[in-house]
């Protein structure tokens, strides 16, 4: 868990850049740039039976671990996919917010906003990657 003095908040005007991933549909997986760190929800689906990257729920990414959600196991479980998933250590993920409920919101440090888009899109299947400005419209195909 970061400090209370890390965390950055997700509804400040502090953001910096968005990039989103796109799939054949309207849906999308929001990375946000901000505070010094890469803010990404995830949708964590605890007790399955095996660890997997599903793709996009809702807007998030999701993901399926094998830990119950008994006292903070699946979250301990969802930093230590990600971290692996990522090629990070599990101190450069942490949970901004969302500890007990399913949908969460990740700070990622430790690489930069390109990298974690690349090594984002090489895993969640058939996910295009597009970089735009906050401030921009995004193209619909």
């Amino acid at each position: 868990m970061m400090s209370k003095s890390q965390i950055p908040n997700p509804k400040s005007q502090t953001t910096i850049a968005k990039a989103k991933f796109l799939a054949g549909s309207q849906n999308a997986i929001d990375v946000r740039e901000q505070g010094g760190a890469l803010l990404i929800r995830v949708k964590v689906q605890p007790k399955a039976p095996a660890g997997a990257i599903v793709g996009e729920h809702a807007g998030a990414l999701k993901i399926k671990v094998t830990a119950a959600p008994e006292n903070g196991r699946a979250n301990r479980d969802a930093v230590k996919f990600l971290a692996g998933k990522l090629g990070l250590r599990r101190s450069d993920i942490s949970i901004v917010s969302g500890e007990h409920s399913r949908d969460k919101l990740f700070a990622i440090r430790g690489l930069k906003r390109d990298e974690v888009l690349r090594r984002l899109q090489s895993l969640v299947p058939t996910q295009v990657v597009r970089s735009q400005d906050p401030e921009s419209r995004m193209d619909r195909e």
